[in-house]
């Protein structure tokens, strides 16, 4: 009688044990929330979610923005106002193309050259374990069709080999949150269990 009674007690301090340490777990995914970048050189940031709204300020391009939600119209709230999503993205736009081509133009460096047409893919670009023009190629599909099930696995699985597992899991998170696909799903409890991919 004593054994059983000492074997119920250890067994719900387990069991009270991995509840909380479960619901901390919980809480704490919850507060991570992912970073959005300004994609346009200047963006409004308007006093109320509509268009015909006063603007407040500008924001540069690349400014990091965190702390958001959703808002009507289109919009996204922000600490200091509102914006248009639409010129909002999840990875910093690349500027150093532009800087080398008016750098070239301001210097009357000109050159013609012919450039083969690059049929790699994105695929092909994770394959080599180049991540990076992986995750570029994945973004631009994703432009054309933000529901491209394959760039979003791409991308994803670039930035987690990239090393940055948290970040590729909350990017999966937040497509599945939208869109479910038993790939992506199967993935991201990969991710999350740290199995490689």
């Amino acid at each position: 009688m004593l054994k059983l009674s000492v074997f119920c007690i250890v067994l719900g301090l387990t069991i009270l044990l991995v509840s909380v340490n479960n619901g901390s777990r919980a809480i704490q995914q919850q507060d991570k929330q992912l970073c959005l970048y300004v994609k346009a050189n200047l963006l409004n940031v308007r006093v109320a979610p509509d268009v015909n709204s006063d603007i407040s300020h500008k924001i540069k391009q690349n400014t990091e923005i965190c702390s958001y939600s959703i808002a009507n119209n289109g919009f996204i709230k922000i600490d200091s106002g509102y914006v248009t999503k639409e010129f909002l993205s999840l990875t910093p736009i690349n500027t150093t193309n532009q800087v080398q081509a008016t750098h070239n133009i301001s210097n009357k460096q000109y050159s013609l050259t012919s450039q083969r047409r690059n049929t790699k893919t994105a695929r092909d670009y994770l394959i080599a374990k180049d991540y990076k023009k992986a995750k570029n190629l994945a973004l631009i599909a994703n432009k054309k069709n933000p529901n491209d099930i394959e760039s979003w696995e791409i991308f994803a699985k670039s930035t987690y080999l990239e090393g940055n597992k948290d970040e590729a899991i909350n990017i999966l998170r937040a497509f599945l949150s939208r869109n479910d696909n038993k790939e992506l799903r199967e993935l991201l409890q990969k991710m999350e269990n740290g199995f490689l991919i």
